[in-house]
């Protein structure tokens, strides 16, 4: 471990309620890191506390997506696979926050507290710790002669990050780490997907100014620096934030068949077609 991560102090994920029939079955592990910084409480037109910032539709996604996980539609593989979904929430801003620890989707709580706009974007501390925590509960598990597929972690920023740039030594760490997340499935100990709200894609907006001349947004920054993990960016609406729990939804069941082996272990996520997302 390194000793950044010694100094995040991850804690150990507390062991979570599994039925003994569900421990006959692959368990699958999604984490939600969600960015809450100051400038996810900021409205473009209104200001702070403005009905169209980031963080009201931030809150209304993540509840979608519990609400989701919780009570899929029913004869869908996600719903025969909703026992053996597990999900932890985390969020950032100076700090890393576990919100919901490692839990059972069927012993998750039906809503969770809204979040709330903190101050910096302290991504780089955030990636670690995340990936950190998603890999404790893998060994856990693996430990209980539980089997358990690939962890997934789905990243929802709204701009650049504020603890790192470029070529700094937090950057090569976790540079290091997502070069891991090799394009190969058998090779993969961690999968990455990070959602970039518009204020995050646009670099006057929320922008980072380079020694060497440029002025990247938050997108371009997570291109750089995720190694091809895939990045998504979001336009400016409300239906970008519907569609993307459409996205997600087709992604953790893409996830759980892929484990059973009801889709070829090289095979991509089936296409989702949105004028609102837009993959790099």
């Amino acid at each position: 471990m390194s000793s950044l991560l010694d100094l995040l102090q991850t804690p150990e994920p507390p062991p979570i309620d599994i039925p003994a029939a569900a421990t006959r079955k692959t368990r699958y592990p999604f984490v939600l890191l969600v960015d809450i910084s100051g400038s996810t409480g900021v409205d473009p037109i209104n200001g702070p506390g403005g009905p169209n910032a980031d963080i009201h539709r931030i809150n209304n996604t993540i509840q979608k997506i519990l609400s989701m996980l919780r009570t899929p539609p029913p004869g869908t593989p996600l719903a025969d696979n909703r026992d053996s979904i597990d999900l932890a929430i985390l969020t950032y801003s100076n700090n890393v926050d576990v919100n919901l620890p490692w839990t059972s989707v069927v012993s998750a709580p039906p809503m969770i507290p809204a979040f709330s706009p903190q101050m910096g974007t302290e991504t780089g501390k955030a990636l670690l710790f995340s990936i950190e925590y998603a890999l404790k509960h893998y060994i856990r598990l693996k430990r209980q002669n539980i089997k358990c597929g690939l962890p997934n972690i789905f990243h929802f920023t709204d701009g650049a990050p504020t603890d790192m740039l470029p070529g700094s030594p937090l950057w090569q760490e976790v540079q290091s780490r997502l070069a891991r997340m090799s394009p190969n499935p058998e090779k993969k100990y961690i999968a990455l997907k990070s959602f970039v709200t518009a204020n995050g894609c646009d670099a006057n907006a929320c922008g980072t100014d380079l020694d060497d001349g440029r002025r990247l947004s938050g997108l371009q920054l997570m291109g750089e620096l995720s190694n091809g993990a895939q990045t998504f960016e979001l336009a400016n609406s409300e239906d970008a934030f519907h569609d993307m729990v459409e996205l997600i939804t087709v992604l953790i069941t893409h996830a759980t068949q892929l484990v059973n082996g009801q889709v070829p272990a090289d095979s991509s996520p089936p296409s989702f077609n949105s004028d609102n997302i837009i993959p790099h």
